[in-house]
């Protein structure tokens, strides 16, 4: 499912048709968010300053994404911060599902 500036992404899962919702992503400046941070606007740098050290790090190409866990939670769920150019472009929230 996509809106503008936003993606969404459901699985059905099983016979029983149970839909789950796996991840949500932001690609635009327009939606507005708690902080400042905006996609194109917001730096690495910047967004270091605000979270601090990230879960991990992975380079794709010319794309860092930048993953940040919550703190002592193991379920695997993260939000990742995708740069290119050290310009943010896209923030990615993948939900645990079970």
């Amino acid at each position: 499912m996509t809106y503008p500036g936003l993606e969404f992404l459901l699985v059905r899962a099983g016979t029983d048709g149970r839909e789950f919702l796996m991840n949500v992503s932001v690609t635009s400046a327009r939606v507005t968010l708690p902080t400042d941070v905006r996609v194109g606007v917001t730096t690495r740098l910047r967004l270091a300053d605000l979270l601090g050290r990230p879960k991990n790090v992975q380079v794709f190409g010319d794309t860092a994404v930048v993953g940040f866990g919550v703190p002592n939670d193991e379920t695997g769920e993260v939000i990742q911060f995708y740069f290119l150019a050290d310009t943010l472009r896209k923030i990615r929230w993948v939900f645990y599902v079970d």
